[in-house]
């Protein structure tokens, strides 16, 4: 079954794999889509594209870090009254 989840995957991770990754960073880091958009399992099946050699695995880790700190970063210096 996993196989199959896999191999249905493959082609969308080895085109669009970076944003995908990075999208999922953003989304799920940003007010209220986190609960809605399963972005820490996008960001996992990047790193497993990365160890099959789909993906570079560095470039998934900086991607998915630089989308989720930004956003945070964002959002907390714009809803903060401390950063004000």
């Amino acid at each position: 079954m996993i196989e199959h989840i896999v191999e249905f995957l493959r082609p969308y991770f080895a085109e669009w794999g970076y944003l995908l990754v990075g999208v999922a960073g953003f989304l799920e880091n940003s007010i209220g889509a986190g609960l809605i958009f399963p972005g820490e399992t996008v960001v996992i099946l990047g790193g497993f594209y990365a160890a099959t050699g789909d993906l570079s695995l560095v470039t998934v880790v900086i991607v998915a870090a630089v989308a989720g700190a930004a956003t945070m970063t964002t959002v907390t210096r714009e809803r903060s009254p401390v950063a004000a």
